[in-house]
């Protein structure tokens, strides 16, 4: 199993001073950009997650980012049968965003 570095857990708190659109830039340069096109293999392969019925596609290298979880197991055997299906969650899909914001930035994110 591979040793991951541990996750910073610590909210990241807006900046009241500043304007809804500069505190929003600054949380996307905080955000990983990756290469990879649909239905390639490797670290940058392709997982789509329907929660609630809004689909949320984002790579399986993503989900591993926090091992020992129930997304992270999902994305093991995604790769283990190379199939290329659609996983759905039943759960409300507005809150799915910050959770898939945590994986991919190992920071939880608060504007107040």
């Amino acid at each position: 199993m591979a040793n991951y570095p541990p996750l910073d857990c610590s909210p990241v708190l807006a900046s009241p001073s500043k304007s809804l659109a500069s505190n929003a830039m600054a949380y996307m340069s905080t955000t990983p950009k990756r290469s990879g096109f649909l239905g390639q293999s490797g670290p940058d392969e392709r997982i789509t997650l329907n929660v609630g019925g809004v689909r949320h596609e984002t790579h399986v290298s993503t989900l591993k980012n926090c091992p020992q979880t129930r997304l992270s197991k999902l994305a093991d055997i995604h790769k283990q049968t190379h199939q290329k299906e659609e996983y759905f969650f039943d759960r409300h899909p507005a809150v799915f965003n910050s959770v898939i914001d945590f994986y991919r930035t190992g920071k939880s994110y608060a504007f107040v």
